[in-house]
């Protein structure tokens, strides 16, 4: 479908597909979230719509349908679901994790270090302050509901204060 495709493209575009926010937006296109089993607490704290249960979800009813359908099966379930979103990506290609690693990269050094600070909150929505470190520069911080979203936040708050344009998501 690319062949025209720069090295790396192919990979940020299935990272692209398979990350958690559209993973979520699959569930939500397919109305997953009316099916998932609840407790009782669960239901009430909202997680039918948590981006992180639907994105779960939808990695799980791919790999069940693979599993009792094969293969075909599963391929047919992902076209419909993903085709668009394959040709015609709505997000950038790139994360601020990624950009940042290529962007020390380039410069010779090496990758990103992210170190957890602290976790806060309730289990049932914690909160993570990560730090992102990369040698003779300064660190940056931010916070997320996830580690993943934290170290996001991180690398986008590196490369916001080295002046970096990345047109793209944190």
């Amino acid at each position: 479908a690319f062949p025209q495709a720069e090295e790396g493209e192919l990979s940020r575009r299935l990272a692209d597909l398979v990350r958690e926010e559209a993973c979520a937006e699959v569930a939500e296109d397919m109305n997953i979230g009316a099916f998932i089993r609840l407790g009782n607490g669960e239901t009430q704290s909202g997680a039918r719509s948590r981006r992180t249960i639907l994105a779960d979800v939808t990695e799980a009813v791919v790999a069940a349908v693979y599993l009792d359908g094969g293969y075909e099966a599963a391929h047919a379930l992902v076209e419909r679901f993903w085709r668009a979103r394959l040709l015609a990506p709505r997000r950038p290609l790139r994360d601020a994790k990624t950009h940042l690693q290529e962007w020390a990269q380039a410069r010779g050094l090496p990758p990103p270090s992210y170190r957890d600070v602290e976790r806060s909150g309730p289990d049932h929505a914690p909160s993570f302050r990560v730090r992102v470190e990369l040698p003779g520069l300064a660190s940056a911080e931010a916070i997320g509901s996830s580690k993943q979203a934290a170290q996001k936040a991180a690398a986008a708050a590196f490369l916001a204060r080295e002046g970096v344009p990345t047109g793209s998501e944190a």
